[in-house]
């Protein structure tokens, strides 16, 4: 389901959806914020919500799945990495 809707930014390679996880990544800050507001205007229109909590906006570091996404670089979350082998 999030695929299907939110494929026209998928496309565009500025957002990437997993489960019920979005990651939105751009190089500038104005560029990034219209993503979010195009985001924010695909919920509105599926009725979906979110939870203000669980979201955090404009992080230059991230942790997502196993990964470590910082600026320009993309990491193994070791310790990550280590729970699930364990």
């Amino acid at each position: 389901m999030m695929n299907n809707i939110f494929w026209n930014l998928i496309t565009e390679s500025t957002i990437i959806v997993y489960l019920n996880n979005i990651l939105i990544f751009t190089w500038m800050l104005d560029e990034h914020y219209k993503v979010v507001y195009r985001v924010l205007e695909v919920f509105a229109e599926y009725k979906l919500f979110l939870c203000p909590k669980k979201y955090k906006f404009n992080r230059l570091y991230i942790k997502y799945i196993s990964l470590v996404i910082l600026e320009n670089q993309v990491e193994i979350d070791f310790i990550k990495m280590a729970e699930v082998c364990n």
